[in-house]
Parts: structure tokens; C-alpha cells; sequence
């Protein structure tokens, strides 16, 4: 059974364009839920809003187009496309509409007293691009872990132009998000190019591997 649902297996897709803005509305579309994670897209129409609340996680929103002001304890911040934020779990935040906007939530609960159970090795409460978070190793691959929970895990990826991650096969599906560069993933002996903002689902047990077109960053997130 697929943990993920509402994006098509083995196929190139911009992740923001699976969401539409609803005229005075905000929309949502769940992604996938599992063990604490949960991966939701947003859409809002100009000046629609999240009111102040908390949450038992830590939550990381990605913009994928448009601008929000987000208001975590006192503080205000405005994003814009392409970059990113992590509210800490049980401050309280808000979100406005600067304009027309999208975005991708991943809220981690907290399990336990444990914080890091939450999301790691990122800054909270700072605007920044996810990529900026890891540097590149030229030649090489480098790879930063953002959380780990049973059956449910976030890796960032650099990988140079001409490396390759080869013969992964792996028990849950595996959402492939491309920040920067140009990635090609083959997939059971099919390959799918991948340019930045762009994504691929790669069902449970499926064989494949991932290769830098160029020098790249990418999440993977394997549920």
C-alpha cells in the first residue's frame, strides 16, 4: 500500500502545480501521513490567513510560489519563492497571505521529551533555502539527515555532476524533491530527468538510482 497519495508513481512533477489557489480560500492537499510526519500542500488566495496556534512538532514550510508574512512568537518573516522556515514546535505562529502562495508543510512531531525527534540540523526560527544548508564536495556526494523516525526519514543531498547513488531498493516509497541542479533518476531501467523544483515517486521495492546531470542538491524523503 502507498504511503504517499495524490501525486503519480514515476513521473516528473512540479510539486506546486498539484495545488491550486481557490478564489478567498485556502486549500490544502495531504501528501503523506506516517509515524508522527506528515507532508501537506497549501494554497492561498491573496490576504487569506492561518491564525495564531501551536503545534505538538516542529513545522517546515517550503515556498513553492508567492510571499507570506510568518509570525513565529513576536517575530515577523517574510519568504518568499524558494525559500524555507522551520516553526518550532509549541511556539506559537501565524501565517498571511502576502499574495497568491504555495507552499509545502512537513510537521514532525515531537516524540517523547526528546527534541531530537523533531526536525535537525537547521536553523529554526531563520529564513534560508533548504540547499544552503549543505555545501557541495567536489567530486563527491555529502548528505545531511533532517529527521528520523520509524519508517519515516528526510536526507539532504549534494551530489557533483557525474556521481552517482547507485542500486537503492528500499521497503517504503521514496519522494525525490530537486532544489538545484539537474538530476537524472532511473528507475527499474527507465530514466526521468529532473531539473530544480521538481519531483518523482519511486513506489516501495522498486530499483534505482540517481545520478548528478549537474552539480545538485536534493531532498529525499522515504516513508
Amino acid at each position: 500500500m502507498l504511503t504517499f497519495k495524490n501525486l503519480k508513481n514515476e513521473e516528473v512533477l512540479k510539486l506546486e502545480n498539484q495545488i491550486q489557489v481557490g478564489k478567498n480560500s485556502v486549500s490544502s492537499l495531504v501528501l503523506a501521513q506516517k509515524n508522527g510526519v506528515g507532508l501537506t500542500l497549501f494554497a492561498f488566495d491573496k490576504g487569506e490567513s492561518i491564525g495564531t496556534h501551536s503545534a505538538p512538532g516542529d513545522a517546515m514550510v517550503i515556498v513553492l510560489a508567492g510571499k507570506v508574512e510568518i509570525t513565529i512568537g513576536s517575530e515577523k518573516y517574510i519568504l518568499s519563492q524558494g525559500e524555507s522556515i522551520v516553526m518550532p514546535a509549541n511556539i506559537p505562529h501565524s501565517l498571511l497571505a502576502l499574495e497568491e502562495f504555495k507552499m509545502l508543510l512537513t510537521v514532525v512531531r515531537i516524540a517523547g521529551e526528546s527534541a531530537m525527534t523533531g526536525i535537525n540540523n537547521i536553523e529554526k526560527s531563520k529564513i534560508m533555502k533548504l540547499q544552503d544548508s549543505l555545501h557541495y564536495n567536489k567530486g563527491g556526494i555529502v548528505s545531511k539527515r533532517i529527521y528520523q523516525r520509524e519508517s519515516a526519514t528526510s536526507i539532504l543531498f549534494s551530489i557533483s555532476a557525474g556521481e552517482e547513488i547507485e542500486n537503492n531498493r528500499v521497503n517504503n516509497d521514496t519522494l525525490i524533491f530537486n532544489l538545484e541542479g539537474t538530476l537524472r533518476v532511473n528507475i527499474e531501467e527507465t530514466d526521468h530527468i529532473l531539473n530544480s523544483e521538481e519531483i518523482i515517486l519511486i513506489p516501495a521495492d522498486r530499483l534505482y538510482e540517481i545520478t548528478g546531470e549537474t552539480d545538485s542538491k536534493y531532498q529525499l524523503i522515504e516513508m
